[in-house]
């Protein structure tokens, strides 16, 4: 999601008549997604080149979560950039949601899934560089999670 963009805030999924009390997806890129580069898809795809979250590094990865902004820790009128860039395989996670979904013929349903800013920062030391290194770091596993427990369905 872009907040940018509107376009890239919302998706549609066809899914067979019914009824369902669970709503499932995966915060990241599973394995074998993350060990492809943008050459395997075309520049407009997800993954594509012009989408800019591929890191060549060792090992590789996408970028799975881009934090950026600008914030001020002493109540001034400075503002200065920041950004957590989130990636590799160790931070992919699944999330589950309880949730009874009743799917009509020719009828759509509207899941609003929402980001409680609240939470993301919580137990984060905004003075802590995130590192850039081949695995996750204490604190890039503590804004994932708090990511992933800031999603909140409606």
């Amino acid at each position: 999601v872009d907040m940018d963009n509107v376009t890239s805030q919302s998706f549609t999924l066809v899914k067979p008549e019914g009824s369902y009390s669970r709503l499932s997806f995966g915060v990241g890129l599973d394995d074998i997604q993350n060990n492809t580069t943008p050459a395997d898809y075309s520049v407009d795809h997800p993954l594509g080149l012009n989408q800019n979250t591929f890191w060549a590094m060792t090992p590789s990865s996408y970028i799975f979560i881009m934090l950026e902004g600008k914030m001020d820790t002493s109540s001034t009128t400075d503002f200065y950039p920041t950004s957590y860039h989130l990636a590799h395989s160790d931070l992919y996670q699944i999330l589950n949601f309880d949730k009874t979904i009743v799917v009509d013929a020719n009828q759509t349903e509207v899941i609003n899934i929402n980001l409680n800013m609240a939470v993301l920062f919580n137990n984060v030391d905004l003075s802590e560089d995130l590192p850039h290194q081949s695995k996750a770091s204490p604190l890039a596993i503590q804004l994932m999670s708090n990511f992933c427990n800031a999603l909140e369905i409606e």
